[in-house]
């Protein structure tokens, strides 16, 4: 017929109402597996045919054959007294296996119905650009209304197509958004194993790991890190990552993920950080006046699609030869505290402390993953403080400022001071000495504010 050609060759007894047997072998090729429907034992429970309609959208079956032999009564038999045995190859199949996760497409399998089980075991295919390398889904009881569907599966691929799987599956709500984001680079594999309630999705057990080579990964919540190794583990209400291997800002780094009690994920991370690194990701914002390296620590919290930071370090080993407040040894200790809180989807705000008299405020706004100060306040001696106004104030209350040391440290960094960095449109400096220009001015006040 239209759906399939093939040949059958059987015989039928029956003996009053004692025996109703049936020994029967058939075989098909070119069979359109989105027809398989019309061919279903009427026995097969809804639940079951429900998702055999839903789930093998298309497909070329070949080499499909079929044994049924024993007393029908007894049918499907499950391997007593009779044989009911259907097995194929099909072919560029396209599986819908679950509702919320990917589809998997260009998918060669192995079908295999036998008694009241089914099991497709895959040996090729792809879901957004991760291959398969092999997988099996499986319902062990066909008849019965309250089964489950059992997946199985292995995938290798590019980071990104890994993250691209996550965000369009059950994982992403589990993940809080700490995914939606992230540029990747390198090759991952994944482990999947799923327990599916057909009549009941929201039971659903999720078991699997993702492996990430040599990989690299960057978003607004975190630095570029790279040479990235290591294992992430994940369940239907968790993710659990223990002593993640990484470089970030030139130096090795080490994380661990975990998820809360109130399904919150927790990130611990600990590092050392070294002058060219810092330099490569913030450009004159690190000058070269600072050198060296340090240790650093840091925690962050994703919750409900919010990330809160907290990085700290005391600077030791960090040299400093920029003018004062700013000057230091490699020696000294310098507390640094870096804390973000996010605030809303596009918004977050930063704080920032530097030893005893530094302190700083920002508000930032992102757009794709890009975040940008909207507007901040750096206070010296003085309370830092956000206001209404568009932009950043420098502001404070200095024993002595010398105009010609940092006129230096501009000509060495940069070639123009509007490329240092940080733009500051309005600054409210009072000190007792100010040195520029080889003069020096006491009990001095700056009071100046960008041309708009």
């Amino acid at each position: 017929n239209a759906h399939f050609s093939g040949s059958v060759d059987g015989s039928y007894k029956r003996k009053g109402n004692t025996s109703q047997y049936i020994d029967l072998s058939a075989r098909a090729d070119n069979v359109d597996a989105q027809y398989g429907r019309f061919y279903y034992p009427l026995n097969i429970s809804k639940s079951s045919i429900d998702w055999l309609d839903s789930s093998i959208i298309s497909g070329r079956g070949e080499n499909v054959q079929l044994t049924l032999r024993g007393d029908l009564r007894d049918f499907p038999w499950n391997g007593k007294n009779g044989l009911f045995r259907v097995s194929a190859k099909v072919r560029d199949a396209v599986l819908d296996y679950s509702t919320g996760w990917p589809k998997i497409e260009g998918i060669n399998l192995d079908m295999l119905f036998e008694g009241k089980r089914m099991e497709l075991n895959a040996t090729a295919g792809h879901a957004f650009g991760n291959q398969i390398k092999k997988a099996k889904i499986s319902i062990p009881d066909l008849m019965i209304d309250d089964n489950v569907l059992d997946v199985t599966g292995e995938a290798q691929g590019p980071v990104q197509y890994g993250v691209k799987f996550v965000n369009n599956s059950p994982i992403e709500k589990i993940a809080s958004g700490f995914t939606d984001y992230l540029k990747t680079s390198g090759n991952g594999k994944l482990l999947l194993n799923l327990h599916i309630p057909l009549t009941k999705l929201e039971a659903s057990k999720i078991k699997g790991s993702y492996a990430i080579v040599n990989g690299s990964m960057q978003s607004d919540s975190i630095p570029e890190l790279t040479k990235l190794n290591g294992v992430m583990e994940f369940t239907e209400s968790s993710i659990n990552a223990n002593n993640v291997n990484a470089m970030a800002y030139g130096g090795p780094t080490q994380f661990s993920i975990n998820t809360d009690k109130n399904h919150a994920i927790q990130i611990v991370a600990k590092g050392h950080v070294v002058d060219s690194g810092l330099r490569k990701s913030f450009g004159t914002l690190m000058p070269s006046s600072v050198t060296g390296g340090t240790d650093w620590f840091a925690k962050a919290q994703v919750l409900n699609n919010k990330t809160e930071v907290s990085i700290r370090s005391n600077l030791v080993g960090i040299n400093s030869k920029l003018p004062f407040p700013l000057n230091k040894t490699a020696g000294d200790t310098m507390q640094l505290i870096v804390e973000k809180k996010q605030t809303n989807a596009t918004q977050d705000f930063v704080k920032v402390s530097l030893g005893s008299a530094i302190s700083a405020k920002f508000i930032r706004t992102s757009q794709n993953g890009v975040a940008k100060i909207d507007r901040g306040d750096i206070a010296i001696n003085t309370p830092s403080e956000i206001t209404t106004s568009k932009g950043i104030a420098l502001r404070g209350n200095l024993d002595n400022i010398d105009v010609d040391e940092w006129l230096d440290q501009i000509d060495k960094n940069t070639s123009s001071p509007s490329q240092s960095g940080v733009a500051i449109s309005r600054i409210d400096l009072t000190t007792n000495q100010l040195d520029i220009f080889d003069r020096r001015i006491n009990a001095a006040r700056i009071n100046a504010k960008s041309a708009d």
